[in-house]
């Protein structure tokens, strides 16, 4: 069979039939979109010769049985970030030489254009060897993505493995940023609003159209309470519960972390106390929240409370895509287009034979009358 032609897949090991089972519970492999119709298992035929290069042979073999990266996704859209457990001077610096999993990696990603993209920083500290750093955490991407994308560590909290933010950048029409805002209606001058919108409507009404007074009223109304009613600005941003007290021993807990084989005690008992604090906060708040409570409370704004201090609060899903058919639409009005024609297409009533027989005899009475 000649090179590159099509052939049935060869059955995998036992061990290789899920990808989550060849690394750790903690990797996640996530594909940025794929094709209409294309399989995410299918993968290039090769010649069972001893024409396949060397570089194909390494770069799908096994490691100590568990590690076969022949259905990994690496077509020009696809990222894959993980904790693969792989080291090597290409993505650690504190790696003098790749290991056996270093080694088939960097052998895949130089045959299928693949390229990981970690800065060489640390992504861990292993605590039992005295805080010692190395990067088992790849982030790796097509050669083509390379430069929409951007990889960097924090270290705002108390794991071993650093937070890492890969953001990707790419000019997509950006809609619905203008800022939301409602009323306050809690903190109204309702006795001035109402003298106010009194003074601004005319007293002897002349014949005019029914759009234009609507609108005279309209102006009245808003004008009399952006003065005495006020807006305040809406975010769904997550509130998380902090104090001055709060904030500084976090400062302290990420300043010992940045010198951890030196003060590993001391940045685990920061750690405690950064979580202690917030606890004891959470409950004081939820007290002082209750004893407002009646019976005549919202029970909506009851359970947002509840969520916002939870650090559970809904994000709006801004500049969203819908894709209808392969096409993708961004707009609110194309968006509309779409909803409507979609309902227009299930919301016909098939007309049944019955249906025919009654017309006719409502069309006959008609003509007789």
């Amino acid at each position: 069979m000649p090179i590159g032609s099509e052939r049935p897949e060869e059955p995998l090991e036992p061990e290789s039939e899920s990808i989550g089972r060849r690394l750790r519970s903690r990797t996640v492999i996530t594909p940025v979109r794929r094709s209409r119709g294309e399989s995410p298992s299918t993968y290039e035929g090769h010649d069972n010769t001893n024409e396949q290069s060397e570089t194909n042979r390494r770069s799908n073999r096994m490691v100590d049985g568990e590690l076969d990266l022949r259905r990994w996704p690496c077509k020009e859209y696809d990222i894959i970030l993980g904790d693969t457990n792989a080291h090597s001077p290409t993505w650690d610096c504190n790696s003098k030489k790749p290991d056996k999993r270093g080694e088939v990696f960097e052998h895949w990603m130089e045959s299928k254009n693949m390229e990981v993209f970690n800065r060489g920083d640390h992504t861990r500290v292993n605590r039992k060897e005295g805080g010692r750093s190395s990067a088992p955490d790849m982030s790796i991407s097509h050669i083509s993505l390379l430069d929409k994308l951007t990889w960097e560590t924090v270290v705002d909290f108390g794991s071993d493995h650093l937070p890492i933010i890969v953001t990707y950048t790419d000019q997509i029409k950006r809609i619905d940023t203008k800022p939301k805002f409602k009323w306050k209606l809690d903190d109204a001058n309702w006795s001035k609003f109402a003298e106010e919108v009194d003074q601004r409507l005319p007293k002897i009404y002349k014949r005019k159209n029914i759009n234009k007074l609507e609108k005279r009223l309209r102006k009245a109304i808003i004008k009399a309470a952006n003065t005495h009613v006020g807006k305040k600005r809406v975010d769904n941003k997550k509130r998380t519960t902090t104090t001055p007290e709060i904030k500084e021993a976090i400062k302290i807990r990420n300043t010992l972390k940045q010198t951890l084989p030196q003060n590993r005690r001391s940045w685990i008992d920061a750690c405690k106390q950064v979580n202690e604090l917030s606890k004891k906060q959470k409950e004081t708040e939820w007290k002082e929240y209750v004893e407002t409570l009646d019976r005549t409370s919202d029970s909506r704004k009851i359970w947002n409370t509840i969520r916002a201090m939870d650090g559970r609060a809904t994000t709006p899903n801004t500049n969203e895509v819908l894709e209808v058919e392969g096409k993708c639409y961004i707009t609110d009005e194309e968006k509309a287009k779409q909803f409507s024609k979609t309902y227009k297409d299930f919301s016909r009533i098939p007309t049944r034979k019955g249906d025919r027989t009654l017309r006719r005899i409502n069309r006959n009475r008609m003509k007789t009358k």
